[in-house]
């Protein structure tokens, strides 16, 4: 069976099983609300200005002594694209049954990213760099409380395609500190160094082929191995939905048989 992965999909995994499952195995999607398009910006601006410095760093990056930025724009270029960088990981399962209880079933994970820049470290391993903006400074415990997934995927992937991956990675942050006198917009900058584990996120996919359905028809049934987590308030709203759903038409069945 062929399983679409992606950063936002593992975290989706890790935040309710059940949402995953919904989306991955029967295409339920969460329903989306606004998307602020001013993080968009910001982004594209810094990957331009990174552009200028192929092969060296940006003066705000100078701290990174002995890294430089991947040379090769083409290749960055592709790498940038929503699908650009992609992987294919088959995992072979027991799915055993009375007539034939040594059966195997095959699962094609197919993980596609995209990157913001790439780095290579003093020994010119691949170095991932993902650059993010937020209203203020962030602590420095950041990125691993809130984008440990995102970077282990981008090294697992890297490291599936043939990379030699460093073990460090960088978020790079920017913030709106003042307007100045002239109008325009100062903001301030701050590199967050993070340990990068691309083999916990591939034992993490094996744990997913082991509780996946082997064949189409079984989608519902497995569905009972990603619980809802109770916490989270799409399955909270839907269960509502059904409740009151419910109640509705016990309601009009109570009111027909009355009129």
């Amino acid at each position: 069976m062929k399983v679409f992965l992606s950063p936002t999909k593992m975290d989706m995994y890790r935040q309710c099983p059940a949402c995953f499952y919904n989306l991955v195995m029967l295409e339920v999607k969460q329903p989306r609300g606004p998307y602020p398009t001013l993080p968009n910006g910001i982004d594209q601006c810094l990957k331009d200005y990174m552009d200028k410095y192929r092969g060296t760093l940006p003066p705000e990056l100078a701290h990174l002594a002995g890294y430089r930025l991947m040379d090769d724009q083409s290749l960055v270029n592709t790498f940038r694209q929503w699908n650009g960088l992609k992987c294919v990981l088959n995992v072979q399962v027991d799915r055993g049954t009375t007539a034939f209880p040594n059966s195997k079933v095959n699962h094609t994970f197919i993980f596609n990213s995209g990157i913001d820049d790439l780095l290579w470290n003093p020994e010119d391993l691949v170095t991932v760099l993902d650059c993010k903006s937020k209203k203020d400074e962030p602590p420095e415990d950041y990125g691993q409380r809130y984008y440990q997934n995102n970077m282990d995927c981008y090294a697992f992937i890297l490291k599936e395609n043939g990379y030699k991956v460093s073990e460090e990675a960088f978020l790079w942050y920017h913030w709106p500190e003042k307007v100045d006198d002239d109008g325009k917009w100062v903001f301030g900058n701050k590199t967050l160094t993070m340990k990068v584990n691309p083999d916990r996120l591939k034992a993490e996919i094996v744990k997913i082929a082991n509780l996946l359905p082997g064949i189409g028809r079984e989608k519902g049934e497995y569905a009972k191995n990603f619980p809802a987590n109770p916490e989270c308030a799409y399955c909270g709203f839907v269960e509502e939905r059904k409740v009151n759903d419910t109640a509705n038409e016990r309601e009009q069945a109570s009111a027909s048989e009355v009129s």
